[in-house]
């Protein structure tokens, strides 16, 4: 219970996108039981789901990254599936890039 939050749990569980948007239109009970089952039971049986969201698995990039007195970096220049912190490091990839090339043409 929200009492003993060392009980809760988030998961992303990533399936193709048919078996996703028909699984998103059940009860929270069976997404529980099929949860549980797919995870060989690894958590448990599952008493309760606070909240399902869906996001489909899309890259995005800019068709282009400098204008005049403009960079994109980060989210700005190219997002991703938020899942495993993929973003936050290519976001601080981009940082680290843009800082070397500074470094170099004004050096």
């Amino acid at each position: 219970d929200k009492a003993n939050p060392q009980h809760w749990q988030s998961v992303v569980w990533t399936l193709p996108r048919n078996q996703a948007l028909a699984l998103i239109e059940e009860d929270a009970r069976v997404i529980a039981d099929k949860l549980a089952a797919a995870s060989n039971y690894e958590l448990g049986a599952i008493s309760q789901i606070e909240s399902i969201a869906s996001f489909p698995l899309t890259a995005q990039q800019a068709k282009s990254y400098v204008a005049d007195n403009l960079v994109l970096i980060g989210d700005a220049a190219h997002g991703v599936h938020p899942l495993a912190g993929q973003g936050l490091n290519l976001g601080m990839l981009d940082v680290q890039t843009l800082s070397e090339q500074l470094s170099h043409d004004f050096a």
